[in-house]
């Protein structure tokens, strides 16, 4: 929980405390991703550099928080562990997964719209300093859970 809480505290604006102790004891659902880290005394080992917490209800699942590591963003592990969130959900033939960003915030707009994401509403005074925005993630039940790649990274 150390390495994960240190995430936490240095990727996210305004984090939820209390969120990651109740994932650890399994009443949310919390994925972990991780890098080999070459340590000078030994072999590679698995370190933590993100996770993403997410918590069914009804027909969808919502995100409250996903974070990566500052030293390690921009170098998709936030899009694989998104991902990996986004499949486990649709394997669980939830109909969607909705999370709430602040509504300035346009790197992390773009980056949930290149993962199939829409904005739905505002969410007036949703945070301590401001508005948020409510983004939302259909699945097809009869279609894989994530929109196809081309070759060349478009969506087909």
């Amino acid at each position: 929980l150390g390495t994960v809480r240190e995430i936490q505290q240095t990727a996210l604006a305004k984090p939820c405390p209390d969120l990651l102790p109740v994932a650890v004891e399994g009443l949310f659902s919390c994925l972990v991703v991780t890098a080999a880290d070459d340590h000078s005394a030994g072999s590679p080992r698995a370190e933590p550099v993100g996770y993403a917490v997410y918590i069914p209800g009804g027909e969808r699942v919502y995100l409250p928080e996903l974070a990566i590591d500052p030293d390690y963003q921009e170098q998709g592990y936030g899009s694989t562990l998104l991902e990996a969130v986004c499949d486990s959900i649709a394997e669980e033939e939830y109909e969607s997964v909705r999370l709430t960003a602040h509504a300035e915030d346009e790197r992390v707009h773009r980056f949930y719209r290149e993962h199939g994401f829409e904005m739905v509403e505002r969410a007036p005074d949703q945070f301590e300093d401001g508005d948020g925005v409510v983004f939302e993630r259909l699945f097809d039940r009869d279609v894989d859970a994530h929109p196809r790649r081309s070759d060349d990274g478009s969506r087909t």
